[in-house]
């Protein structure tokens, strides 16, 4: 009998450290959850879309996310006669060749078009860089 109540107190023991382990565990997970999203509000994720049209007169850029994006950095080229980027309401006619723009503070909704055209076909690319804005919310 006093083995068998040995046996039952170990065993409340266990449970009761198990328990508290378990405990300390969801108290580091939701310690780490406020962790991340301070972090990603001080440090947000980077956004680089781009995409390649070798032979096109049209180049559509997805959103790399659902998050309101602050666009900093645009690099464009076109081939033919020149083109038209358009982002958000924006348009923006642009000469043939490279165009980069830098130090900007566009913010774009991930629904937004990220579009660049040109009247002919030929060799197109868009790079879109910044970061995410979680901040401002992810719809509009």
């Amino acid at each position: 009998m006093q083995q068998q109540s040995a046996l039952t107190w170990q065993a409340r023991e266990s449970q009761q450290k198990l328990d508290a382990a378990l405990a300390l565990l969801d108290h580091l997970r939701s310690g780490q959850a406020a962790l991340e999203s301070r972090l990603l509000a001080l440090f947000p994720a980077y956004v680089d879309e781009f995409g390649v049209q070798p032979n096109g007169t049209i180049l559509t850029v997805q959103a790399q996310s659902r998050n309101v994006e602050r666009i900093t950095s645009i690099l464009a080229v076109t081939s033919t006669a020149g083109g038209q980027l358009t982002l958000g309401t924006r348009s923006i006619p642009l000469p043939i060749g490279v165009s980069i723009f830098h130090g900007l503070s566009l913010i774009l909704h991930f629904d937004d078009p990220r579009q660049l055209t040109q009247n002919s076909a030929g060799y197109l690319y868009l790079e879109l860089m910044g970061e995410q804005v979680p901040t401002l919310g992810t719809l509009k």
